[in-house]
């Protein structure tokens, strides 16, 4: 079953109805000022708390990246780009032109969740803020070693199974698509984690161009 856009999933779940919105193959399609039509996968139920307490939620994860992005830019300071999600420019994008493109209705139901990011410079994880966000290695379903996989969010119920094939994604033309993840490699300030066309895990340079799939809580 597909829902039209976020604010018809919404009153889904103000009417009492997450269970009906969590069957297997549930998704959702929104209309992008920029993008078009863009499939989100229905990732976790009640998996994210807004800040402001709502706990009723909707995860969601697009399905195929309409484009392909550094993560962050490069500049004189990091010619390669910095691996951290809460400078990057790709966060900054997302939460300004890519969040502006969705209608008013739509961006009225999207919540704020504080999501944790690991820090590759400080070894510390900081609690950032976010509508728009990308996931984290974890949050994919791979598992947490405190090495190479740190702990920034429990796996969502789609990914919880840890199977490649579900992290596999193509993009808007049909090709096999690399992806960012907000994750850092946690031994350097420079690479950033992604998946490959496989669905594993891999790491670039985050000044790289690679797929954007974003998600959003829906509340």
């Amino acid at each position: 079953m597909t829902y039209t856009n976020f604010s018809q999933a919404a009153r889904q779940l103000r009417d009492g109805e997450a269970v009906a919105l969590s069957a297997p193959g549930m998704s959702l399609i929104t209309e992008h000022s920029a993008f078009g039509l863009l499939v989100w996968d229905i990732i976790g139920i009640n998996a994210d708390q807004s800040i402001t307490g709502e706990a009723n939620t909707l995860t969601v994860l697009m399905r195929n990246p309409p484009l392909w992005r550094s993560f962050d830019d490069a500049s004189k300071n990091h010619p390669w780009g910095c691996n951290r999600w809460a400078t990057s420019s790709v966060r900054r994008w997302l939460r300004e032109e890519f969040l502006g493109g969705f209608s008013p209705e739509d961006r009225d139901v999207l919540r704020t969740v504080a999501k944790e990011t690991f820090n590759a410079d400080s070894k510390r994880m900081e609690e950032i803020p976010d509508v728009i966000f990308l996931l984290s290695a974890s949050e994919a379903g791979f598992p947490v070693d405190n090495q190479w996989v740190m702990d920034e969010g429990r796996a969502y119920a789609f990914f919880a199974s840890g199977e490649q094939r579900l992290r596999r994604k193509v993009d808007v033309d049909g090709d096999e698509c690399y992806w960012w993840l907000r994750s850092p490699n946690p031994s350097n300030a420079v690479n950033v984690r992604y998946i490959n066309p496989s669905g594993a895990l891999y790491n670039n340079y985050a000044s790289v161009s690679s797929g954007l799939a974003a998600a959003c809580v829906i509340g």
